[in-house]
């Protein structure tokens, strides 16, 4: 009797423990995906997954700002959405609403780092017309004078032999 006991609890679990799996299996939110999770406002981001029934909306911080069409064969969808030029630099969250047989919230952390600013280099007219002199005129002619005079130098004192 308690062996019976034991088997028909195992088999509880085994069964209950099934449609657990079966329930998270139907979840589209465990492979959707966005890449990268950082970037500048103004910049280009991938999301992407499967199991989709439908349009795939990204709502940035509550907002939707993009739709992502799945596929139409398979669920599957893959589309680029671009982070709003006015985001403030720090964490955001990015939600993909995905609809599969009800509509599956997937959040992701995105970071909005701080845009590199360059500084523009100086146009060519506020380049000065002639590069400053060096002194490279003077230092030339004269290495050229010192070498032909050692020269002559050795010269004569060979002859001189």
């Amino acid at each position: 009797m308690k062996a019976k006991f034991m088997l028909m609890c195992m088999l509880m679990l085994v069964v209950i423990l099934g449609f657990a799996g079966m329930a998270n299996a139907q979840s589209p939110c465990g492979i959707a995906n966005v890449t990268p999770l950082s970037g500048a406002a103004g910049s280009t981001v991938n999301a992407s997954g499967g199991g989709s029934g439908g349009n795939v909306a990204v709502i940035w911080d509550g907002i939707e700002i993009a739709s992502i069409p799945n596929d139409g064969i398979t669920g599957a969808f893959s589309g680029n959405f671009t982070v709003p030029a006015d985001a403030a630099p720090g964490s955001h969250t990015v939600t993909l609403s995905i609809p599969s047989e009800g509509t599956y919230e997937c959040p992701f952390t995105f970071t909005v780092v701080a845009s590199v600013q360059t500084q523009a280099y100086a146009p060519a007219a506020a380049l000065p017309a002639a590069l400053p002199s060096t002194g490279l005129f003077v230092i030339v002619p004269a290495a050229g004078l010192a070498a032909a005079g050692i020269g002559g130098v050795l010269l004569r004192r060979r002859r001189n032999r």
